[in-house]
C-alpha cells in the first residue's frame, strides 16, 4: 500500500546564520523564522526541521507561527513544536509548541514561558519531544475522524482531528496523515479513535512511524511504548462488499457506503491493487 507523505525523515535547515532587522521592519514587525501559510496541508510542515547556531536582533524577535495556524487555507495545521536544540533562539534548549491539547496535556505547562505576542507559540525550556505521524485511511469513511492519545501512566489525553483533505479524497489507497509531538510517556501510549460522531470506530488501518531522533538528551518515546486500541469488528461490514447501484455514482462510489474493515484485490494485469473500504 502506498503510504503518502507518512514517513517524512527530512525538514528545513536553518544554521550558521545571522538575521538583523527584522524587529524594525516598515509596517511592523515580521519574524526572521516563520511557519508559512501558503501551501501548508496534509502534513507539509510535519517533519523534524533543524535551526541551529543562528544570531538573532531582539530577544522577542525570533520565531512565529501565526500564519500556519491560524491563516493556511487548507486549515490543516495542527501541532507545531520546534526544536531550540542549543538555544540560540531562546537562550538555552527547548521546544517552541504551539498550545494544542495533543501537546500541552501531556507536559507540565508551568514550565513554560508565555506565548510571546504575534509568534503563537511558547518556549519551554528543557522540553523534549518527538515527531511521529500515524497514517490512516483518508477515504470518505473516515472524514470526521478523530485520534485520541492516552498516556496509560498518568492518565492524560489529547485529541488530534483527521482534518481536511486537499487531495483527492475518493482516492483512499492514500493515507491522511494525523501527527503528534510527545514527550516519554508515563506508561505506554494508546491510540484510539472516533468516528464524526463521538463513537469508537477504526479508520481501516492505522499505522505510525516516528521521525528522526531530536538533539535534546534524555528518555524519547518509541514505537515498543505506541499501541493501537481497536474495537469491537462489525461483522455485518463485511457481508456486502459491493452495491450494484454503487457505480451509477462513479467508479468510486462504493466509497459512499461506510465500510472499512475488508479489502478486496484486483489484479489489473500483472500490477496488484488493494483498496480497503
Amino acid at each position: 500500500m502506498f503510504i503518502y507523505h507518512i514517513i517524512q525523515q527530512a525538514g528545513t535547515t536553518i544554521k550558521n546564520s545571522k538575521f538583523s532587522g527584522f524587529d524594525v521592519c516598515t509596517g511592523g514587525k515580521n519574524f526572521p523564522v516563520w511557519y508559512e501559510s501558503d501551501q501548508v496541508r496534509n502534513a507539509v510542515v510535519d517533519a523534524t526541521h533543524t535551526i541551529v547556531n543562528n544570531t538573532y536582533g531582539a530577544a522577542d524577535n525570533r520565531i512565529s507561527a501565526c500564519k500556519s495556524i491560524n491563516s493556511s487555507p487548507d486549515g490543516d495545521v495542527r501541532i507545531i513544536a520546534q526544536e531550540d536544540p542549543d538555544g540560540s533562539m531562546a537562550g538555552e534548549p527547548g521546544f517552541y509548541i504551539q498550545n494544542h491539547e495533543a501537546i500541552t496535556n501531556f507536559i507540565d505547562v508551568s514550565t513554560c514561558q508565555a506565548e510571546e505576542e504575534g509568534s503563537c507559540l511558547r518556549f519551554c525550556p528543557g522540553l523534549c519531544l518527538r515527531l511521529g505521524i500515524v497514517g490512516v485511511s483518508q477515504a470518505l469513511t473516515t472524514r470526521g475522524y478523530n485520534m485520541i492519545i492516552t498516556d496509560t501512566g498518568s492518565g492524560a489525553s489529547g485529541t488530534v482531528a483527521r482534518g481536511p483533505i486537499w487531495f483527492d479524497e475518493l482516492q483512499n489507497h492514500l493515507s491522511a496523515p494525523m501527527p503528534f509531538q510527545l514527550p516519554d510517556p508515563v506508561g505506554k501510549y494508546q491510540i484510539s479513535f472516533t468516528d464524526k460522531n463521538g463513537d469508537p470506530a477504526w479508520p481501516g488501518y492505522a499505522n505510525v512511524n516516528l521521525e528522526r531522533v531530536p538533539t535534546c538528551t534524555g528518555a524519547l518515546v518509541d514505537k515498543s511504548q505506541i499501541e493501537f486500541v481497536m474495537p469491537p469488528s462489525d461483522d455485518f461490514r463485511c457481508d456486502d462488499l459491493f452495491r450494484e447501484d454503487d457505480y451509477a455514482q462513479g467508479i468510486h462510489g462504493w466509497q459512499e457506503s461506510p465500510r472499512s474493515c475488508c479489502f478486496v484485490v484486483f489484479n489489473m494485469k500483472t500490477r496488484p491493487y488493494v483498496y480497503f473500504i
